[in-house]
């Protein structure tokens, strides 16, 4: 029944939908992945089960990654998502592209005041909206990297199954941490701003996205259900009104041929021979009033 009577453009936005879902919630793992890698990249401090080289091409991936899943999500044309959800959904542009802040507590979707959306490692950057942080958290990543280890990218995708991780694995019996080493993170300009963003902005900016590209997807799951309870309820109006005009009609047809059976019989009869008593009584039977 929902088969032929849902829109068709709805089920093309359904199947558009699952995937975009899936890459945006994709998005903040990612971001992630960026941030841990940045962290690891400038301390290099042994402790980490990849090479330095390893975690440069680890970290040129991801942020790659990053940035086509996010135009994926955008802008469509890529990793199962037909149309991107910049030509779809008003709230998601909204998020990405107005002022303000709206994932923070105590903001709302269309509050464009800056105020309470301050960033104390890059002052101004949260209130743009979300893809202005975005630009300038992958820009602060890509600085780091190309600063820190531009010599150590190659592009190589192994980059985490190399036989040495195996052997790091259980290569310390206690590990402690170097006080000398957290002066070094706060001496990077690119660093704080970007570890801010592990469950700061960006990651709630993200999240907040997801959530609401989940709510379209439900939008459309009950404006689906609704629909086939609608259908189910003419479907089953008509079946009734269909069976009872067919039983109607077929009792009007028994009735008529019944009747024209005894008009049939009536008209055999010898009325020559009745008597004028007999004649009178079968008249009478065929009164118009008789029923009355």
């Amino acid at each position: 029944i929902l088969n032929a009577t849902f829109p068709s453009h709805r089920i093309g936005e359904l199947v558009n939908l699952s995937p975009t879902i899936n890459q945006a919630g994709r998005r903040g793992s990612l971001a992630r992945a960026c941030i841990h890698l940045s962290r690891e990249l400038i301390l290099d401090d042994g402790y980490s089960r990849m090479e330095k080289a390893e975690l440069a091409n680890a970290l040129d991936w991801y942020l790659d990654e990053l940035k086509k899943v996010d135009d994926a999500v955008r802008l469509g044309g890529a990793r199962g998502i037909s149309t991107g959800a910049d030509h779809l959904y008003d709230r998601h542009n909204r998020v990405m592209y107005q002022a303000g802040c709206p994932w923070r507590e105590g903001k709302e979707l269309g509050d464009t005041e800056p105020t309470g959306c301050e960033t104390a490692n890059w002052p101004g950057v949260a209130s743009q909206g979300l893809h202005h942080l975005f630009i300038a958290f992958t820009q602060a990543v890509e600085t780091l990297l190309l600063r820190e280890a531009s010599q150590d990218i190659t592009g190589h995708r192994n980059f985490a199954k190399t036989p040495r991780c195996q052997e790091k694995l259980n290569a310390f019996d206690f590990v402690e941490l170097k006080p000398d080493f957290q002066d070094v993170l706060a001496h990077e300009p690119e660093l704080p701003f970007i570890l801010d963003m592990f469950e700061g902005d960006l990651y709630q900016g993200f999240d907040m996205i997801t959530t609401e590209l989940d709510s379209e997807f439900e939008g459309i799951i009950d404006d689906a259900a609704s629909s086939n309870r609608t259908l189910f309820v003419v479907y089953m109006l008509m079946l009734y009104g269909g069976l009872y005009w067919m039983l109607y009609s077929k009792s009007i047809y028994v009735v008529n041929l019944e009747a024209k059976r005894a008009r049939n019989f009536v008209s055999r009869l010898p009325v020559d021979t009745l008597s004028k008593l007999e004649y009178d009584s079968i008249v009478h039977l065929f009164a118009t009033n008789f029923y009355k």
